[in-house]
């Protein structure tokens, strides 16, 4: 005869345990989860406040200040994320400029810092061309030279006349100094002025004056062999007032770039960059200097 295995009655202790082991797994999944979750929230979060997925501009004047920009987001990528650069308008003038970026349509822009006074946008405190902006040389034509050679104070200057941009501010700096101006809305136009003798010298940026003169030698005009014009006049990149997260991005990128020297590497990629410097330190030119005080910024405002 085969005799049963003996019936074990259920241990009422192992199952309670066993279900007291199933709930604290599933308390403990639920936590680990819910830390996931939060995590990523505000990852996200944070990510989206820090920098936008595109940066927009407008190329208006050069391909140095594009190059720049690129430079100082890709020194911050690794913080601040990845960013594409979108080109729109490209070309359109100062004051569209202006706007676009205090309204958001554009993302950044470059300018001299007394021409945005009257605009909801915040400046990056650095200098993006140096002290380059600051200082003026004259585009002359070419059997002129005499004249200017007779210049030595602002008096003496104020009995020529001056080409500019009727919409620029340094048009404003040459009044409030007293010097004469012939004004164009057109910067073409002034090349083709100054060599029918509409006006005398056409001031330009120490940066500007090079590749400007080479591309309008043949009209025969020519940069002017003695006299510099000085005024502050800052040179910096902008974003919209409120749009601190981008500010903070570009400012710090500034500051590396400056400090690993990759600044100046891509500062002295141009040819009249460098030139520039070195007129700056020609001991034989004579430094004529303007003021450019808080009265100029005051007739500024008014409209």
């Amino acid at each position: 005869m085969m005799l049963m295995p003996p019936i074990q009655k259920n241990n009422p202790m192992g199952l309670f345990s066993n279900i007291a082991n199933i709930i604290q797994s599933i308390v403990r999944f639920c936590l680990f989860a819910s830390i996931l979750l939060c995590m990523s929230f505000f990852g996200f979060a944070n990510e989206k406040n820090i920098a936008p997925q595109q940066i927009k501009i407008a190329v208006s004047n050069g391909a140095y200040f594009h190059k720049l920009l690129e430079l100082v987001l890709e020194k911050t990528r690794k913080e601040y994320g990845s960013v594409e650069l979108i080109v729109i308008k490209p070309g359109i003038a100062g004051n569209r400029i202006m706007r676009s970026v205090e309204t958001g349509e554009l993302s950044v822009m470059w300018r001299p810092y007394q021409e945005v006074d009257n605009y909801a946008v915040r400046p990056i405190p650095i200098r993006i061309l140096k002290n380059l902006s600051d200082y003026r040389i004259l585009l002359i034509r070419q059997n002129d030279q005499n004249r200017f050679d007779r210049v030595h104070t602002l008096t003496e200057l104020s009995r020529l006349k001056a080409g500019m941009g009727s919409h620029w501010y340094d048009t404003e700096v040459m009044a409030a100094n007293h010097l004469p101006t012939v004004t164009s809305v057109s910067y073409a136009n002034l090349f083709k002025m100054l060599k029918a003798g509409r006006f005398d010298y056409f001031p330009r940026g120490v940066y500007q004056a090079l590749p400007e003169a080479k591309a309008y030698e043949s009209h025969g005009i020519v940069i002017e062999r003695k006299l510099l014009l000085h005024y502050e006049n800052p040179f910096c990149f902008y974003v919209a007032e409120k749009n601190t997260a981008l500010a903070e991005r570009i400012e710090k990128g500034l500051k590396m770039s400056v400090a690993d020297g990759s600044f100046d590497q891509r500062f002295y990629q141009y040819e009249e960059f460098s030139w520039a410097e070195k007129l700056l330190q020609d001991q034989d030119r004579l430094v004529i200097e303007l003021k450019n005080d808080e009265s100029v910024g005051r007739r500024r405002n008014v409209k």
